[in-house]
């Protein structure tokens, strides 16, 4: 986990090392429907291999309609978590 201010995000761990991204500020990840519906909490809060932080998720929808409503609340928690 890596520690944002008060929060502690989800990072991967791996001995290589990448140089780091250029304009990061500026730059996102997307969110695929699975990670988004499945394990929410789990997207990482720093880009794999460089320890550069990432600035910004691109969701394609906000809840597919036929996804069950009882586990809306659980995937935005863990997007904000």
């Amino acid at each position: 986990e890596t520690q944002v201010g008060d929060a502690c995000l989800y990072s991967c761990e791996s001995p290589l090392t990448l140089a780091p991204v250029v304009e990061a500020s500026r730059k996102g990840m997307c969110l695929d429907d699975t990670t988004w519906r499945g394990c929410a909490s789990l997207i990482p809060a720093v880009w794999p291999h460089t320890g550069s932080g990432v600035a910004s998720l691109r969701l394609f929808k906000a809840w597919q309609a036929d996804w069950p409503d009882s586990e809306r609340e659980k995937a935005w928690e863990g997007l904000v978590s």
